[in-house]
């Protein structure tokens, strides 16, 4: 799940609490937040709560694809390979699967 921390009516450290809380079939869902925070008392809160990952705004597309992949191959037998093999072209997402982009 990728979620920001700023958002209007609900922040993404009561999103990321309550999923855990009232949800817990969802316990093991890899959560990574998108921010423009920068400081590490944020970092701090949202790892107490459970997040996986933090990926600073602006997004840089390489770390966020090996961010995502890094958390799809948890508790698999997948090898994530570095994005020199994968080429830094621009990459985009698919369901579980990395496309390249059309150039």
């Amino acid at each position: 799940m990728l979620c920001d921390i700023c958002m209007p009516g609900i922040s993404g450290f009561e999103v990321l609490q309550r999923l855990r809380q009232l949800a817990p079939r969802l316990a093991k869902t890899h959560f990574v937040f998108l921010t423009a925070l920068t400081e590490l008392d944020n970092q701090l809160k949202g790892r107490q709560f459970g997040a996986d990952d933090f990926i600073i705004k602006p997004i840089d597309f390489d770390e966020l694809a090996t961010a995502i992949a890094a958390r799809l191959a948890i508790g698999s037998n997948t090898v994530v390979a570095p994005l020199d093999v994968i080429g830094k072209t621009n990459l985009s997402l698919s369901l579980g699967e990395y496309e390249r982009a059309p150039q």
